[in-house]
């Protein structure tokens, strides 16, 4: 079995009513990259996505919500391991449509000078 971590962490470029949020480690000129995983060279075990929100402004960040689109025919969400600062939420938190892969977290609000760290867990299919 193999296992394997796929961490990004996105910080607010400018505050506003829907700041834009962007990877630091971004080369695409500020689009969001989207991440890919190979079962040929990773393994075919659970593999844990983990998601930073850093609100290095001087505004709190009211009821945030984070999406994020899973290959539906590649992985699936596991049950139960979504994670907000390593505590489990519950299902009344987040959404999973299983056909088209979308994943919606809302998250609590997030003090300036803060920052919240989700966690999950996908299944190779």
């Amino acid at each position: 079995l193999g296992y394997g971590t796929n961490a990004s962490s996105y910080g607010a470029e400018s505050r506003e009513d829907s700041p834009s949020l962007i990877c630091p480690k971004d080369k695409n000129g500020g689009n969001l990259s989207k991440f890919t995983v190979s079962d040929t060279t990773n393994g075919n075990g659970d593999l844990t996505y983990k998601i930073e929100v850093d609100n290095q402004t001087e505004k709190p960040y009211t009821s945030p919500v984070i999406t994020d689109t899973l290959d539906p025919s590649l992985i699936t969400l596991k049950p139960n391991s979504i994670k907000i600062d390593n505590t489990l939420i519950e299902s009344t938190e987040y959404s999973y449509d299983s056909n088209t892969g979308l994943l919606t977290i809302n998250l609590p609000d997030i003090a300036s000078k803060t920052k919240k760290v989700i966690t999950f867990e996908v299944v190779k299919k």
